[in-house]
């Protein structure tokens, strides 16, 4: 049973992890087109994203290979869950045009 609980956390953890650093990186990607320092939020958000990841895999995954394939299983689903979330708002915002300006249709 204590096994199932610690490969339990590993998925949540890496679950965090993965929403974290594709969350972050859908931020990034909409912050960039308004910035005027689009070429320092790029690889700044980069480093930071795979820090934070490195990081959490590091500490999540010292105590064995178990843990390790639970947590980027994890990583995975999320992953899979952030990009039906953005595919979700982006057809809700379908009238935004990319600066987040609405854009009427013309008739």
């Amino acid at each position: 049973m204590t096994e199932l609980l610690v490969l339990t956390l590993a998925f949540l953890a890496g679950s965090v992890l993965g929403f974290i650093f594709y969350g972050g990186l859908w931020l990034t990607v909409r912050k960039v087109v308004t910035t005027k320092r689009q070429p320092l939020w790029l690889p700044a958000s980069l480093f930071v994203r795979i820090l934070i990841t490195f990081v959490g895999f590091f500490i999540i995954c010292a105590a064995s290979s178990k843990n390790f394939a639970s947590c980027i299983a994890g990583f995975v689903v999320a992953r899979l869950i952030v990009f039906q979330l953005v595919l979700a708002w982006k057809q809700k915002n379908s009238y935004l045009d990319s600066e987040g300006i609405a854009n009427a249709p013309q008739s």
